[in-house]
């Protein structure tokens, strides 16, 4: 559900926090959409820390997205290309921390990249598609990324199409070109051709 903030400041951030509480259960997650890296993201787990989310997402973005928060493995896949854009092997993302934030994103040694994921393979195709059908309805040229959380029962869920993805040595988008056999200066130059395609 999306909140826009002057929508908000004119309900009133209690009333807005009860519209929330009347159509979704805790625990949510509250993102500013247009952040990256996990930048203005809150995970909700008490009603009294709803506000101060909404306020954190606000600094970054006049839009607050609010979702129902899923348990299960963190699974994300890049795409690569732009009229038949392919899925790369997917990743399954396990942290130190418990929450793959700016910091187990950034920090060395803080986050594990599990390739291939540790699911069926017919599950990887399925969210692979899902991950392809997703970028192309977006209108994803070049390279983008689908992040994806599967739920308990094996149920795969888009958590957002990142149309920038992270390039460091830390960043998912190389490792899973690199298990696709693709070196960086080759995922590199593929990029450039791709954006040079008209």
């Amino acid at each position: 559900m999306e909140l826009e903030n002057n929508v908000v400041k004119g309900l009133g951030f209690q009333v807005a926090a009860e519209k929330i509480y009347s159509k979704m259960q805790l625990p949510l997650v509250v993102k500013a959409p247009t952040q990256g890296s996990t930048i203005g993201i809150s995970f909700v787990h008490r009603k009294e820390d709803f506000i101060s989310a909404l306020e954190l997402a606000y600094r970054y973005d006049r839009t607050a997205l609010v979702e129902q928060f899923i348990e299960g493995r963190e699974i994300t896949a890049s795409v690569l290309g732009n009229e038949k854009p392919m899925a790369l092997p997917l990743i399954e993302i396990v942290t130190k921390t418990g929450v793959y934030d700016y910091e187990a994103k950034y920090t060395a040694g803080l986050s594990e990249h599990i390739i291939p994921p540790r699911i069926s393979r017919e599950q990887q195709e399925v969210i692979k598609d899902l991950a392809v059908q997703a970028f192309k309805a977006l209108g994803g040229r070049g390279l983008g990324r689908v992040d994806f959380m599967l739920d308990p029962q094996g149920n795969p869920f888009i958590l957002e199409v990142n149309t920038i993805p992270g390039m460091t040595a830390t960043s998912l988008f190389p490792d899973a070109a690199r298990a696709a056999g693709i070196e960086f200066p080759e995922l590199i130059d593929r990029i450039l051709k791709l954006a040079l395609e008209s």
